[in-house]
């Protein structure tokens, strides 16, 4: 990353019209030659969280400007750069809305860490994977209440009739044949607590977020019949505690990778009918 003070000598640019700095680690003050610039119609762009400048700089959205109110100052504190980036960039995206059904949640002051993080890993995830088209969210016989801020996350709808948390740490995600689309989103690898994830006979494309591989306590990955693509990362070898791994009837491309070797526990493994 770029770092260190804008020199002075950036001063002599006399025909610059834009500059922008606000994804480096530059800090400092802006000096008085760049200013000079900037009155004569520089448009200069910092993250003025690590830059000083009083002479009429852009300020680049920081974490502090979005993760409001308080509790949420917390939360930002607790999410990886790859999310707070994601949110940064399209407010609207998954990781935005969950955030923005979050803040105007009236128990967000209540909830321990681990709580506040879970909750808006599942609420991007029902956001990145079509939560409202959802067949549990169609059929008046499995209404679904992920979301509902009067139900714990806990017990948000799923398939399963065994308890899907434990210690109010969430340990299943079932919901096959339930209509999910698009992407898995990277805060998949935010329930790190999470021992079963049936995605079966779904539409979910795309890659498996490299994330996955921060969900050591997995037992069992179902994402059999749905169109998920690229590669198989190779940090699936981290789930050492793994016993099922199906990925049957995807679109998975490359070789399989080395690291399926590290998953000791594997007692079940099925890729075929992809492209591998």
């Amino acid at each position: 990353d770029m770092n260190g003070v804008i020199p002075p000598s950036f001063g002599l640019l006399v025909n610059l019209q834009e500059a922008n700095f606000e994804a480096t680690d530059i800090s400092g003050a802006v000096p008085a030659e760049v200013c000079s610039l900037i009155d004569a119609g520089l448009t200069l762009t910092v993250n003025c969280d690590k830059v000083f400048c009083d002479c009429g700089c852009d300020c680049s959205v920081s974490s502090d400007d979005i993760l409001y109110p308080p509790p949420l100052n917390t939360l930002g504190e607790l999410l990886p750069d790859y999310t707070v980036d994601a949110i940064v960039d399209d407010p609207e995206g998954p990781q935005g809305l969950a955030l923005s059904w979050m803040r105007t949640d009236p128990d967000i002051d209540t909830y321990p860490n681990f709580r506040l993080v879970q909750r808006f890993a599942m609420a991007t995830f029902y956001f990145a994977l079509d939560g409202p088209v959802w067949s549990s969210n169609t059929d008046e016989d499995t209404y679904d209440d992920w979301l509902s801020y009067d139900t714990h996350e806990c017990e948000w709808y799923s398939e399963v009739d065994d308890p899907t948390c434990e210690n109010q740490r969430l340990i299943d995600i079932s919901l096959s044949e339930n209509d999910l689309g698009f992407e898995i989103p990277p805060e998949i690898g935010l329930l790190t607590d999470l021992k079963y994830l049936f995605l079966t006979d779904n539409y979910i494309s795309g890659p498996l977020p490299t994330t996955i591989g921060n969900l050591e306590n997995l037992m069992e990955l179902w994402l059999d019949f749905n169109f998920l693509n690229d590669e198989i990362p190779t940090e699936v070898g981290k789930l050492s505690n793994l016993q099922v791994f199906d990925i049957e009837e995807n679109e998975f491309s490359g070789s399989i990778p080395d690291e399926v070797g590290d998953m000791e526990q594997l007692i079940h493994l099925r890729l075929l009918r992809n492209m591998l």
